[in-house]
């Protein structure tokens, strides 16, 4: 469930169902975690206002074998730094598209930012080129998968 945080939108969130086929984490206060689907996409990562336990949150996903996701470069870069201090390199970038916004998106505040599809990887490609999110999604899997 969602929270009023300023960035509460950009966490991904997906129906309960989804999640059976994932790897769920919860630090023991209840106020963060992440989800780890198809064993190596990092989904899902939240820390409620004042717990600011996003960095944790990463380290523990690639302790747990999290190797690729896309996130909303939103905030001058926020979110794609966060992972990138964790060894997630931009492979590839998504214009943003308003037919596929959260609901809850705050144009405001959070503008239309691209979506940054990320993977723990040396091969990042030295231009990060945009495609559409299947095929963005698809290169980190696969850089992802060769690195493994």
């Amino acid at each position: 469930m969602k929270r009023n945080a300023k960035v509460s939108a950009t966490v991904d969130v997906h129906e309960p169902e989804e999640y059976l086929d994932c790897d769920l984490y919860l630090a023991e206060d209840g106020r963060s975690g992440f989800a780890i689907k198809d064993s190596d996409e990092l989904i899902s990562v939240f820390s409620y206002g004042g717990v600011h336990a996003g960095d944790a949150m990463v380290v523990k996903a690639v302790e747990q074998g999290a190797r690729r996701l896309d996130c909303f470069d939103t905030g001058n870069g926020f979110l794609p730094r966060l992972y990138g201090r964790h060894g997630f390199q931009p492979v590839a970038r998504v214009r943003w598209n308003d037919e596929y916004a959260p609901d809850d998106w705050d144009y405001g505040r959070l503008g239309r930012p691209d979506v940054v599809a990320m993977a723990v990887t040396d091969h990042a490609p030295e231009h990060v080129e945009y495609m559409d999110y299947d095929h963005a999604c698809g290169l980190a899997a696969e850089l992802a998968e060769n690195e493994m």
